[in-house]
């Protein structure tokens, strides 16, 4: 019976969290402008001010405005509105004759992720007058609808790629923490001291194998931000990208990040030679680059309670890679060290490493759902946006690959558990069934990368 509520509880906290909109959260979009989106004004508009769904940083935003002919009109520098943190806007330094004129805006918070649009009014002058009072803001009627300008972006299959193999390098680091500090442990109070120093080596391996995917990944994220932020033209230039480090909480959270993967490299390496003590550290550089997760995505833009988002998105983050990440080093150094031992004590190793990795993973999981409901109940708007809008489908998605794991939770728990300790065949079955859940893991991962770049219903 206690199996039975393990196994039952664990799949149930899993397929809730992972199902949850964790990181539904708003991407800035035009809310509204002056001049609006296809005025007709007989009066020189003297700045430009535009709002927005979600605070801007100035570092991270631009304002052009071309005229009837094609040229771009002189602009001052963009300042934060004096009414209100969601708007920005820039004096009109140049003439302006009657014509056709279009204000093309690209703007992103402190998650980094940029957005870019355009729109259109018209200047009819029946004197050459200029200096008047703008209209009042007009609310834009479907910002979300505002076409990105062409090129490349967050949503861009391959910046897609690099968030897949980003977050699955962060599961596998954080899986190897997690069990060589906790599901190792736990084996080492039952008394399986043979299997200690094979496993926690292996486990260090796994970890060094993922902190050099996560280094590499950062160095493409980095460019792929360059790209999304400057332009394919602009991206090698290194004193934009020195700037995007320097004044924006996205490049802080890249250089803690990148601090993080230099710690974990040393703690690996001084854990695969035998140093238990370099766990701790390797525990400690794990959860830093967690936060730097949370700190340069969505939560850092949460329209309300910021750290408390951010808090719960890093937590959410150790969860995932606490069940996920560790189930993977069970597969791949656990299960392989147990089946070293012994013959006459195998079956019972194997039983003994599952049994242990089974409250841990329940502990993970549970965090996991508790995280994603506090996130739901933060940034979600309405339950009607899981099918009106195109997050919400790719939503549904992710839930109906996550319903598979119901169903390999119940066939662990009346198929291979009890079978575990009576030899090998039940070995085999969890190798298969524990591949198949690793397979949806990476389907889940690469749904997740396109979601975090989907406006969500908020956006409307």
């Amino acid at each position: 019976m206690h199996r039975a509520r393990n196994s039952w509880l664990r799949s149930a906290c899993v397929a809730a969290a992972l199902a949850l909109p964790v990181q539904a959260f708003a991407h800035g979009t035009l809310q509204s402008s002056t001049p609006a989106a296809g005025a007709h004004l007989s009066v020189v508009p003297a700045s430009i001010s535009l709002l927005f769904t979600e605070r801007p940083s100035l570092t991270l935003t631009t304002v052009v405005l071309i005229g009837p002919t094609g040229e771009t009109i002189s602009l001052g520098p963009l300042t934060s509105a004096p009414d209100s943190r969601l708007a920005v806007t820039t004096a009109i330094d140049g003439a302006l004759p009657s014509g056709v004129y279009t204000v093309r805006w690209q703007m992103a918070g402190d998650d980094g992720h940029p957005t870019t649009g355009s729109y259109r009014f018209t200047l009819a002058l029946a004197a050459s007058v200029s200096g008047g009072q703008p209209p009042a803001m007009v609310p834009h009627e479907n910002p979300i609808s505002q076409p990105d300008a062409p090129g490349f972006g967050v949503e861009s299959p391959a910046y897609v790629a690099i968030r897949w193999l980003q977050y699955a390098a962060v599961l596998m680091l954080i899986g190897a923490v997690a069990f060589a500090l906790l599901v190792v442990t736990r084996l080492q109070r039952v008394s399986e001291p043979a299997l200690l120093p094979s496993a926690r080596s292996r486990a260090a391996r796994v970890g060094l194998w993922a902190t050099g995917l996560l280094a590499a990944t950062a160095l493409m994220r980095l460019l792929a931000q360059s790209y999304a932020l400057h332009g394919e033209t602009l991206a090698p230039d290194l004193a934009l990208i020195g700037t995007l480090l320097r004044v924006t909480q996205w490049g802080h959270a890249w250089l803690l990040e990148v601090g993080a993967v230099i710690v974990a490299l040393v703690a690996f390496s001084r854990a695969r030679r035998g140093s238990v003590r370099a766990w701790a550290v390797a525990a400690v550089a794990a959860i830093a680059v967690t936060v730097s997760m949370a700190l340069s995505g969505h939560a850092a833009a949460s329209p309300t309670l910021v750290t408390l988002a951010i808090i719960a998105d890093a937590l959410h983050i150790l969860g995932a890679g606490g069940w996920l990440g560790s189930l993977l080093v069970l597969v791949v150094v656990g299960l392989p060290a147990a089946m070293a031992v012994d013959i006459a004590q195998r079956w019972r190793t194997v039983a003994l490493l599952v049994n242990g990795f089974s409250p841990t993973a329940l502990v993970f999981a549970a965090i996991t759902a508790v995280t994603g409901l506090f996130a739901a109940w933060l940034h979600v708007e309405s339950i009607a946006a899981l099918w009106q809008t195109r997050y919400g489908q790719v939503l549904l998605l992710k839930l109906a690959v996550l319903s598979v794991t119901a169903g390999i939770g119940l066939y662990n728990w009346r198929r291979v558990q009890p079978i575990l300790d009576a030899g090998p065949d039940g070995t085999r079955r969890l190798y298969r069934s524990a591949a198949v859940e690793l397979s949806i893991g990476l389907v889940v991962i690469l749904v997740t990368a396109v979601l975090v770049a989907t406006p969500s219903g908020m956006d409307m």
